[in-house]
C-alpha cells in the first residue's frame, strides 16, 4: 500500500476505535499528526534501512508484531516508571495522550499491508509480522530507493482505489468536523 492509502486506512480505523470505545475525536491537531506519522512509521523505518542493506527487507523490523509487542511493553514500562516517580507531565501528557493514535496508526499500517495476502490465502506471505522469528521476505523493490519508488509512482488501479479511499476519508473528516460545530 502507498502512503496515501495507509493514511486513509489509519484515519478510518482511528474513527472506528474512537466510536467503539465511546470516546470523542480529539479537538487538537496533534493527535491527528501523531496518527498520520504512525501510519507511515513502519515504512519510514524499514524501507530506507532495507534499501541500505541494514535490514534484510523493506518489511522486517518495523513491520513485525514481535517488535510492536516489545515496543508496547517498553512504552508501558516507561509510563509505569513515570507514574512511580510521580513525573505526571511525562506519564499523562506525552505518553498517555498520544498512545491511542500512535497504536491505531501503527497497527492499521500492518493490517493494510497484510489484508491482501490473507484474503488470497497466502499466510506465508505475511511472515514479516513474525520477524525475526521467521525469515524476512525479500522484495524486488528492496533494491530501489524508497524516494525513487514514490517519484516513479504511476496511476495504477491500486493507487486509484487508494486515492478514492483518501477522498472518502477527507469527506468523513469534514463531515465529523461540521457535526461538532
Amino acid at each position: 500500500m502507498w502512503p496515501v492509502g495507509h493514511l486513509a486506512v489509519g484515519y478510518f480505523c482511528y474513527v472506528a476505535v474512537v466510536a467503539w470505545t465511546d470516546r470523542s475525536l480529539p479537538a487538537n491537531w496533534r493527535s491527528l499528526a501523531v496518527l498520520a506519522f504512525a501510519t507511515q512509521l513502519p515504512d519510514l523505518i524499514d524501507k530506507p534501512l532495507g534499501y541500505a542493506g541494514i535490514l534484510p527487507s523493506g518489511r522486517s523490523l518495523a513491520h513485525s508484531l514481535v517488535v510492536v509487542f516489545v515496543a508496547t511493553a517498553g512504552v508501558r514500562l516507561a509510563v509505569s516508571i513515570a507514574r512511580a516517580r510521580q513525573d505526571l507531565h511525562l506519564s499523562r501528557s506525552i505518553l498517555a495522550a498520544y498512545r491511542l493514535p500512535l497504536l491505531v496508526g501503527y497497527l492499521s499500517h500492518l493490517v493494510a499491508d497484510s489484508y491482501g495476502a490473507l484474503l488470497a490465502g497466502g499466510v506465508w506471505r505475511i511472515r514479516y509480522l513474525a520477524w525475526p522469528l521467521l525469515p524476512a521476505i525479500e522484495y524486488g523493490s528492496d533494491g530501489v530507493a524508497p524516494w525513487n519508488r514514490l517519484l516513479a509512482m504511476t496511476l495504477t488501479p491500486q493507487i486509484q482505489a487508494e486515492l478514492l479511499l483518501a477522498a472518502a476519508a477527507i469527506v468523513v473528516f469534514v463531515a465529523l468536523r461540521l457535526r461538532k460545530q
